[in-house]
């Protein structure tokens, strides 16, 4: 049999994204990309809508020429999991979940990421058709020219940040939920640069905060998710996604940390109980410097610790949590990141 013979290594394919600047506009195929340390996606939803079942056609079988299949409408989502954050990619994939920030105009470029919640100041929704917000193309790399995947004006759902400095080695890492409202194409052909960002990842096994209600506690991990909800909005004539819309019916934060079983991270159980909110804040390196990272939730509620017996580390405590607003006037979540790259947002 006349077979193709190649073979292919997973590792001579890629995934990468690319910001735009015109929603609606992918990335030309030359461009340059930034490729994510990362698995790559598998059981990508592609957004197709398809009937193949039994017509009455006077049989009892389906037909090849009665069938309906179409892209236009649809909603592709494409899993992006253990992402390893280096230091200048995580800003672009935090942007594209919080659709909210801002840059400071020198080095180390500070961005502060918030979703608020002062009644008459929210959190606002962008307006994507007139090119607000973050979306990027995302693009899947492979051996074969002319048939790499793209995703055009793709933005994340949904983040998901953690750390483990007991089972594992502290670094920061991130799955990420990527949708786009356009019509996929898998006939690509990356020529331009594809390469990864300065190699300097987060380790929160060396945190300079991590505060539970003020006290300082011991953390074992963490994981926080990033939800917007999003949503594609309207169809153009080639049904396309005329916008997105986000944080409907809410910008949500939760998460879980495990932390030393002691007098300062006790108080978890009694703030379940009585429905008792506290802070807390997360950050890795010195504030105004480059490798900064921090993440402040004034008023996060428990929603149901348990205890851990077991650990070789003595006993634990794990607290599954949502961030809620600060009546108080403190936003939801600020996560503040330095990271020396002019973004010029």
């Amino acid at each position: 049999m006349a077979i193709n013979g190649l073979v292919f290594a997973g590792s001579e394919t890629r995934v990468g994204f690319s910001e735009e600047s015109t929603f609606g506009t992918a990335i030309a195929d030359s461009g340059a990309f930034t490729a994510l340390e990362a698995d790559l996606p598998t059981g990508i939803d592609m957004g197709v809508f398809q009937e193949i079942g039994v017509k009455n056609t006077n049989s009892r079988v389906a037909q090849n020429d009665m069938d309906f299949t179409t892209t236009a409408g649809g909603l592709r989502v494409v899993n992006v999991s253990n992402i390893k954050c280096r230091r200048t990619d995580i800003a672009p994939l935090l942007y594209a979940v919080m659709q909210n920030v801002s840059e400071s105009a020198t080095t180390p470029y500070t961005k502060t990421f918030t979703w608020d919640g002062s009644e008459g100041t929210p959190t606002t929704q962008p307006d994507f058709s007139s090119n607000a917000g973050y979306f990027a193309t995302l693009g899947v790399r492979g051996p074969i020219a002319s048939k790499h995947y793209k995703f055009t004006s793709a933005i994340v759902r949904s983040l998901e940040l953690s750390a483990s400095m007991t089972g594992g080695d502290g670094r920061l890492m991130a799955n990420a939920e990527f949708i786009s409202g356009f019509a996929p194409s898998v006939t690509a052909n990356y020529s331009g640069t594809w390469s990864y960002t300065t190699q300097n990842y987060f380790n929160f096994s060396n945190m300079t905060t991590k505060t539970l209600g003020g006290s300082d506690v011991v953390v074992y991990d963490f994981s926080l998710k990033l939800d917007n909800k999003a949503v594609r909005v309207g169809n153009n004539s080639s049904g396309h996604a005329e916008t997105y819309g986000v944080g409907i019916p809410e910008y949500e934060l939760t998460g879980s940390i495990t932390l030393k079983y002691d007098a300062n991270s006790l108080p978890a159980i009694a703030n379940f109980l009585s429905g008792t909110t506290a802070a807390l804040q997360l950050a890795v390196g010195s504030a105004g410097s480059a490798g900064h990272l921090d993440f402040t939730m004034p008023a996060i509620i428990p929603t149901g610790p348990s205890m851990d017996y077991g650990r070789a580390e003595g006993q634990a405590i794990t607290i599954p949590f949502k961030a809620l607003y600060d009546a108080g006037g403190n936003p939801l979540v600020t996560i503040t990141l330095s990271d020396g790259n002019d973004f010029a947002w």
